[in-house]
């Protein structure tokens, strides 16, 4: 043994985190977007059962995982020959720092520039000026619920137009 005593709640830390990876794959790739579009479509032929919903969200997790690979190869670039052991919190948070630069320029990227404006906007309502006094339209915090709220608005575009 290494004398290397588990703390209880960096392990509970740890573990939530872990499990937060499908809600991360949902709300951070195209996955949301493409499974929207894929059951309006199926809605608009006007079926109810077929294909089923598991083969729709394996296409749209296929789909996903193809158009995400140049933001996970940028990821993996990051933490390439790093300690991924992610016993304690703090080699969780160096993983969370190698890994923010490439997911803020893929967000950055496909979150629609309206969009960040009106959430940096609606902190001033919701926030007090000490949680916003470093605000940036860049952070994660602004640029994820505009990413989703963007695909959201693209899928249902998208919807609309082949519907």
């Amino acid at each position: 043994m290494n004398g290397y005593q588990p703390n209880l709640i960096e392990i509970i830390l740890v573990v939530a985190t872990i499990g937060l990876i499908p809600l991360a794959v949902v709300t951070l790739t195209g996955f949301m977007k493409i499974s929207v579009v894929l059951f309006l479509i199926r809605n608009a032929l006007g079926v109810q059962q077929t294909p089923p919903n598991l083969v729709l969200y394996g296409i749209a997790l296929i789909l996903s995982v193809y158009v995400t690979t140049p933001l996970i190869g940028d990821m993996y670039r990051q933490v390439e020959g790093r300690d991924l052991s992610l016993q304690n919190v703090q080699q969780l948070e160096e993983l969370g720092s190698a890994l923010r630069p490439p997911l803020q320029a893929h967000l950055s990227k496909f979150a629609n520039e309206s969009e960040r404006g009106f959430f940096v906007q609606a902190t001033e309502t919701i926030w007090s000026p000490e949680a916003r006094a470093d605000l940036r339209d860049d952070d994660l915090v602004v640029l994820i619920p505009a990413f989703v709220s963007s695909e959201l608005t693209r899928a249902f575009e998208i919807g609309f137009l082949l519907y």
